[in-house]
């Protein structure tokens, strides 16, 4: 019999020293429970029925080393959401019911958990087999977390740490709902010693934080806090491992800063990350070594049966409950339009805000450019695609003066440049641009913004700066919402907490009958008349006059409007058919040469995104203009490429791709630029001791021995040779070798290099700042 401790040493001896974790992760579900979408009343290509079939086979192939996770907005979104949030709740919450079956290991609340409430935030949670974590809510009378700031699971003898935090916007947004309950503290002062503690008890750290990136808030920070923040992570003195963004509705299938790793899928579960993690035992601990984070999309994964039979009731009580027939439409009453022209839909909102309120004036927003009613059956699944969230009514007293600055605010939304082109401002989400109904108005285009509210009048008089108003609006608005700075400290005059969807469909039900010509007055427009075109152009496709049956074509009718439309990957695609569409905002110019930096690094990262790849290179003459600060069009993004080529990925050892580096830095400058890690060389040297060191983003040093992938252009392939020389150089002594492609895996793909730039600089926090790493850096 062996002694004991030899055993333990035999035991020692056997235990294995890698570890493999994968991290799955979701975020900004809103409702999308099942694969189906009941507005369109058609299937649906995300919904969290599509994850579990995902999260099931990763579990079967990689037993016991998937960890799957949520970073907040689950209970409020679509029409099932809507439902059981607010029309029928019950317990379990069908949306938790669905993640308890899908299996998740942690979540953070997002925004929206808080919509309907504290005590019925706190009994749909209460559902969850699942820990619900949060560093930053907190309650009287002690200020204590209103939930553990992290939770550790394990994986194969792996403690993987799990935060959260939530962006400080919910006390703007439903702070009246919070009052003497709880507050949302900033995440910056509650982060760091969240972080301490989670490093003193896990290996992996993981954050889930429902904040955007970076950028600016969307209402007044003083006093609550920045709302988009999850990039100050880096920043810490204990730094996560991989961070979960949420809020933002964006997608990143693996961004690195500082050696962290920031993953975010897409909402509504269209996608999910899928986060392999190496990790390597040391000491009494283990030390992660390699991370590689990717986007799964579900548009063409199967709904898993067992959650649809699950939830199959519900998803059918649904359907009955949209399908309610409230009245009948005479003539067509359609959004497609309303935000470059005055429309009876709208007009229906704002009158039925105004008389409730019995105010002056009202406002109200755009939700969905395809919502409204047809010649027909109105039923309540209309007014849910009309006005889809859970917004209540208020209103407020409001000068002359403020009035004018509210619409100035809103007509930031069009975008005008220097030559006088119209387009949609990517900055200004659709939802923080607001109509107003009871006053007559122009929104001149030739103005620059701020100066372009026009002929303002009320019951046919100018508007005068002390004249005083009443003004409906929706909740969100009225409690700082969109950063409309000039209703800060207006007065409420009246509140009920009325859900304003609901007094559409009483209104509905008492006219029974709706037609375009119950609103015929056209109280607002856009001047002049050829911005009035061009605005329009940017919506709709009119079909020829010689037809008399012609109507307006909507441009967009592949998604719900309500988050899809405002995100700048959206303002990309529709920049495929207007030149003048702006695609991003650029906070600093970017040249082509920033001393290895600006636009040739920016490339680089992008063909690395794009392809998912360990590095990239982008040679100088791929890009042939500059980018100015400011506002970057569809048509400036075209000019930078005028001959887009293939992306190519490759496959190679440390060693060879050490070799491809000698020849980037062998002329008296580097020829190309460079993402995935820093090179440093000494000009000049002789040849293969040019390089003094190449380290990878997380600080490790490259290894000879392993496999990274490369990824290229077109541009750096002739024939099947990978050419570095003269013949692609400035300098004809730069990168003068050429090595055979052959000894390489080339992996083809049918994505362009304009194409990644097109989509890096959309998926980018606005406004983009250019890269700041020093990537190839000379020595003496």
């Amino acid at each position: 019999m062996l002694a004991p401790f030899v055993l333990a040493a035999a035991l020692a001896l056997q235990a294995p020293d890698t570890a493999h974790v994968i991290l799955v992760a979701t975020t900004d579900i809103h409702g999308h429970v099942v694969d189906w979408d009941y507005l369109r009343n058609q299937p649906f290509p995300g919904g969290l029925a599509r994850v579990a079939t995902v999260v099931d086979s990763l579990r079967n192939r990689y037993p016991d080393e998937v960890v799957l996770v949520d970073a907040g907005d689950l209970i409020q979104g679509d029409p099932f959401a809507t439902y059981y949030s607010s029309v029928a709740p019950r317990d379990p919450h069908p949306v938790l019911d669905a993640m308890n079956a899908v299996g998740y290991d942690a979540a953070t609340p997002g925004n929206h958990e808080f919509n309907f409430g504290l005590a019925f935030m706190d009994r749909a949670l209460a559902a969850a087999h699942f820990p619900y974590v949060s560093g930053n809510l907190r309650v009287p009378p002690r200020d204590t977390l209103a939930l553990h700031a992290y939770t550790v699971v394990l994986r194969h003898g792996v403690r993987i740490g799990i935060g959260g935090f939530t962006t400080p916007g919910v006390m703007v947004w439903d702070g009246d709902k919070l009052a003497g309950r709880m507050r949302v503290a900033r995440i910056e002062s509650s982060a760091g010693a969240v972080l301490r503690e989670m490093r003193q008890d896990a290996d992996l750290l993981v954050v889930l934080i429902h904040s955007g990136m970076d950028g600016p808030s969307s209402y007044d920070t003083t006093g609550v806090g920045a709302e988009n923040v999850a990039a100050r992570l880096t920043g810490e003195p204990i730094r996560p491992d991989i961070v979960v963004v949420g809020h933002s509705h964006r997608e990143m299938a693996d961004s690195v800063i500082n050696g962290v790793h920031f993953v975010q899928p897409a909402p509504f579960a269209q996608s999910i990350s899928v986060v392999h993690v190496d990790l390597e035992h040391q000491g009494e601990g283990w030390r992660p070594v390699r991370i590689r984070g990717e986007l799964v999309s579900l548009a063409h994964v199967p709904a898993a049966v067992r959650i649809l039979r699950r939830l199959s009731d519900e998803h059918n009580t649904v359907l009955t409950w949209m399908a309610q027939p409230l009245g009948d439409a005479v003539g067509r009453m359609k959004a497609a339009t309303s935000r470059v022209e005055d429309t009876p839909i709208i007009q229906f909102i704002n009158d039925v805000q105004r008389r409730r309120a019995h105010a002056d004036l009202s406002a109200t927003t755009v939700f969905d450019l395809r919502g409204g009613f047809d010649d027909g059956e109105v039923t309540i699944g209309h007014i849910v695609a009309l006005y889809p969230f859970d917004n209540t009514l208020r209103a407020i007293r409001i000068s002359g003066e403020r009035l004018k600055a509210y619409l100035e605010q809103s007509a930031r939304y069009f975008y005008a440049d220097s030559t006088g082109r119209i387009a949609v401002n990517a900055l200004v989400p659709p939802f923080n641009y607001d109509i107003v109904g009871g006053a007559r108005y122009q929104i001149d285009l030739s103005r620059p913004a701020g100066d372009r509210i026009r002929e303002l009048s009320v019951r046919g008089r100018p508007v005068e700066p002390t004249d005083s108003f009443t003004l409906a609006l929706d909740s969100y608005r009225q409690a700082g919402g969109g950063n409309f700075a000039m209703l800060k400290g207006a007065r409420v005059v009246y509140d009920r907490r009325e859900n304003i969807r609901d007094l559409l469909i009483a209104e509905v039900r008492a006219r029974r009958v709706m037609r375009p010509d119950m609103y015929p007055d056209t109280l607002w427009r856009i001047v002049p008349a050829e911005a009035a075109r061009a605005a329009r152009a940017l919506f709709v496709r009119d079909v020829p006059a010689s037809r008399p049956d012609s109507v307006p074509v909507a441009l967009h009718p592949a998604r719900p409007d309500s988050a899809r439309l405002d995100s700048l990957d959206r303002e990309r695609r529709r920049a495929d058919s207007t030149a003048n569409a702006v695609v991003a905002t650029l906070r600093l110019p970017l040249m082509r040469d920033q001393g290895g930096l600006g636009l040739g690094a920016l490339a680089a990262d992008a063909y690395r995104n794009a392809l998912r790849a360990d590095f990239a290179i982008v040679h100088q003459d791929e890009l042939v203009e500059d980018l100015g600060a400011g506002p970057v069009t569809n048509a400036m993004v075209k000019a930078l490429q005028p001959t887009p080529r293939r992306l190519l990925r490759i496959t190679l050892s440390g060693e060879d791709l050490r070799w491809v580096m000698e020849h980037l830095v062998e002329g008296e400058a580097p020829c190309c630029y460079l993402s995935g890690g820093r090179v440093t060389f000494k000009s000049g040297g002789p040849e293969y001791h040019r390089l003094k060191e190449i380290r990878l983003p997380n600080g490790r040093k490259l290894d000879r021995r392993a496999v990274y992938t490369l990824a290229i252009s077109e541009r750096l392939i002739s024939g099947r040779a990978f050419i570095l020389g003269p013949s692609d150089c400035a300098a004809p002594t730069g990168c003068a070798r050429s090595g055979m492609l052959e000894r390489w895996q080339v992996d083809s793909r049918a994505t362009t290099s304009l194409d990644a730039l097109f989509t890096y600089l959309a998926r980018l926090p606005q406004p983009v700042a250019p890269p700041a790493d020093p990537r190839v850096v000379p020595v003496k």
